[in-house]
């Protein structure tokens, strides 16, 4: 029997997925600032329903964005419980640090839904 959680797609998969492709790309720093990363990971919205869909995976998730403060709730909580599993780290008000080695990245990217080709091109797009 196929397991049910590969055919869905969570914010704490894209969250790992794309900061694990960040470190085998060796960036290391992303910016915390006016809750850009926010915004930048609600800008990923459409193509991750593509990347979704090209492997055949259910997004179980939303990201949106407060209209005033720019910030999601979501996607918030989700960056606090990367911190817990010590996979980044708060490093400035200004800056996340990704702190996991490229080892532990490929290992995480064959744990997550979806093939590591999905991550590679959500993290190039994450970080225009």
């Amino acid at each position: 029997m196929e397991n049910p959680k590969r055919n869905n797609l969570y914010l704490s998969d894209i969250v790992t997925g794309v900061f694990s492709s960040l470190a085998l790309r060796d960036i290391t720093r992303i910016s915390a600032e006016h809750n850009l990363i926010d915004q930048s990971f609600e800008g990923l919205s459409a193509l991750i329903e593509e990347e979704a869909k090209r492997n055949q995976l259910n997004v179980r998730f939303r990201i949106k964005t407060h209209p005033i403060h720019g910030d999601s709730p979501e996607l918030q909580n989700e960056l606090l419980c990367a911190m817990q599993r010590q996979l980044m780290t708060y490093e400035s008000p200004k800056t996340f640090r990704i702190k996991i080695s490229p080892e532990e990245a490929r290992g995480y990217l064959e744990n997550v839904p979806g093939d590591k080709q999905m991550y590679e091109r959500l993290s190039r797009e994450l970080m225009r």
